[in-house]
């Protein structure tokens, strides 16, 4: 089961649209049509604590939130003028079922630790880096796990960095995170913003190669990923993933 579409009606008291989705899409959009709000909307929406009297759901102006899954089933969240939440659903989403579960990635104020990746974790990061990463440039060339236990230490050429680019920073922690998904249960849905912020064209390529034709067809295969981005390089060639807001009055 995944995601086929988001629908959402006066979001902001300005924007109707709906996104539809593939097994694996990239969603396009001008900025501040609220893509980042609707992912926060997804992952709230089956949040076990979620109430939907209190915090996001009182603080963003919307008439309607609707997310379709390609069983037909739906979850539908009304708010009227008074700001009074109606639920509507056909299917009941516990994020401890395998079968339901929304991982967002979300790269603010992230620390990777590592302790927190067994060895076989630790080699594939290193791996996937080194395959993908270290032919542009003065850019990382290996990862040391084994100097610290409270931070990673990158090296460039047996050299210790003291600091990596934020472009190194925030590909480091997606592929960390990313490699943490592969030990999701079958039909997760992983749904990253903007992976591609902060790197230089020829990265975003090789983002490209590592996303389609390394981590979901040969690890995730049965993983739901959706990708907001506003570069059209995360889908050269690939135009059929594209999936872009189809405004409605």
């Amino acid at each position: 089961m995944f995601i086929k579409s988001i629908r959402v009606k006066n979001l902001f008291n300005q924007y109707s649209y709906e996104y539809t989705f593939n097994e694996l899409s990239v969603g396009f959009g001008i900025n501040g049509i609220g893509k980042t709000t609707i992912t926060r909307m997804v992952s709230f929406l089956f949040n076990t604590k979620n109430d939907f009297k209190s915090g996001y759901w009182c603080e963003i102006p919307f008439s309607e939130f609707t997310v379709t899954f390609n069983t037909d089933d739906y979850v539908s969240v009304f708010k009227d003028n008074q700001g009074n939440i109606t639920i509507s659903k056909t299917i009941e989403l516990d994020p401890k079922n395998p079968d339901s579960v929304i991982k967002r990635f979300d790269y603010t104020n992230v620390h990777i630790y590592p302790d927190e990746f067994i060895e076989e974790q630790k080699k594939l990061i290193s791996e996937i880096w080194e395959s993908f990463f270290t032919d542009f440039g003065n850019a990382v060339t290996s990862i040391n796990w084994e100097k610290s236990k409270s931070y990673c230490v990158f090296e460039r050429n047996n050299e210790e960095i003291k600091m990596l680019s934020d472009g190194e920073d925030k590909l480091f922690k997606f592929v960390c995170l990313i490699v943490q998904a592969m030990h999701y249960q079958k039909d997760t849905t992983i749904i990253i913003d903007e992976p591609d912020t902060h790197l230089h064209i020829a990265w975003q390529s090789k983002l490209t190669d590592l996303i389609y034709d390394y981590l979901w067809h040969e690890k995730l295969p049965h993983a739901h990923i959706i990708l907001w981005s506003h570069s059209p390089f995360m889908a050269a060639g690939r135009e059929e993933l594209l999936s872009e807001p189809h405004f409605v009055k």
